[in-house]
């Protein structure tokens, strides 16, 4: 019996000890007078944003506050939290800056040195934090600096739209844009010489949230981080444009990508079919073009589906006095079936899927549940 604890004890251990983190590092000057209640809501949104990742990612969530609350809100604690913090290869680090912002004339960088509690008479910059990070060579790091101006804090926020998405692809969205590329991301909503808004976490928020709700798979191939840095660029030209204040603001950001690789990562969902993919392989099954293929566009459309799929399909005919419809309910290999007897005189099409006609397996690989529509003209 002891043997048994101690081999399950190791075991949990192990498990526990190749966990995938993610580190998120919120470093905030709420108690600053001018931006505190704001700053605060902007740490709720981080919190939110990332905690919903790591969710969906299937990562611990490791969270660290520094600010001046906790007088931590200066160069020496960042870097000591930051040298003494406890990774693995394949975790991520989003360090979050939330303050003011300066762009000194000594230093030549299009990237901003934070404005902290002077104790050791030293600057510390985003370059700063993404060079520090680098020799980590996590598989995802992301410097993100909301940075604050006394001027321009009256905008008005405006409504978001709410979006409900049929399929919900997100856990999908996540891992590819997350654990598609490895390297260092650096994003900034400031840049020299330009004015500095307050709603750039907001936006960010926005723009995470609305590449989530995606629900067209074909849509999700070609998806990246880039696409959220552009819909934070959209959503802070929308609060600009329904302000007074028409400067356009322009955000920051570069990826450089890691020297020293990690493990290669290929979630097994980058890969999902489409609806239009399903569409076009049902069209060979309707009208196959030539008979001695029949059997081998059979076995290509079983692909798309589960072992039990059911489908309903829709039969409509056109003519020219009326429209007729019938619904019959079967299972994939009954339709394949009922398929081959079809009169390859008859020319017939299906109607585009939309999320609300078909479902999927959990593991998104195959379809379960599908209703076709099967147009007849004579």
């Amino acid at each position: 019996m002891k043997k048994i604890i101690l081999f399950f004890s190791f075991f949990f251990v192990s498990v526990q000890a190749n966990a995938q983190t993610l580190h998120l590092i919120m470093i905030s000057d709420y108690a600053n007078p001018i931006f505190g209640k704001v700053s605060l809501e902007n740490e709720i949104n981080i919190e939110k944003i990332f905690g919903t990742a790591s969710s969906y990612l299937g990562y611990s969530l490791s969270k660290t506050y520094l600010n001046t609350s906790n007088k931590l809100f200066n160069r020496t604690a960042i870097i000591s939290k930051l040298d003494n913090l406890k990774t693995l290869p394949e975790d991520i680090v989003v360090f979050y800056y939330n303050g003011f912002g300066i762009y000194p004339a000594q230093i030549k960088s299009e990237y901003p040195t934070f404005t902290l509690e002077n104790i050791d008479n030293k600057t510390l910059s985003v370059d700063d934090i993404s060079t520090q990070l680098s020799l980590k060579n996590n598989r995802l790091v992301m410097v993100i600096a909301d940075i604050r101006s006394t001027e321009n804090r009256q905008l008005s926020k405006i409504p978001s739209g709410v979006i409900v998405a049929a399929e919900q692809l997100s856990k999908v969205i996540t891992q590819k844009i997350f654990l598609e590329n490895s390297g260092i991301y650096k994003i900034v909503s400031a840049k020299k010489g330009m004015p500095s808004y307050q709603y750039f976490t907001d936006s960010f928020m926005n723009a995470f949230y609305n590449i989530l709700e995606i629900s067209d798979s074909e849509n999700i191939k070609n998806l990246s981080f880039n696409d959220i840095f552009s819909g934070t660029q959209s959503s802070v030209n929308s609060h600009i444009y329904y302000s007074e204040i028409k400067t356009p603001q322009e955000i920051l950001w570069s990826f450089t990508k890691f020297n020293k690789k990690v493990k290669p990562y290929q979630p097994p969902y980058f890969n999902i079919p489409t609806p239009k993919e399903l569409k076009a392989q049902l069209a060979l099954l309707l009208n196959p073009i030539d008979a001695k293929e029949r059997t081998k566009i059979e076995n290509n459309t079983r692909v798309f589906f589960s072992s039990d799929a059911m489908v309903e399909v829709i039969k409509v005919q056109l003519d020219s006095s009326n429209t007729t419809n019938t619904s019959l309910r079967m299972n994939i290999d009954q339709y394949i079936k009922q398929t081959a007897a079809y009169d390859t005189k008859v020319k017939r099409t299906i109607k585009d899927f939309n999320v609300f006609d078909f479902k999927r397996t959990s593991d998104f690989k195959k379809f379960s549940e599908l209703r076709i529509t099967e147009k007849l003209i004579d």
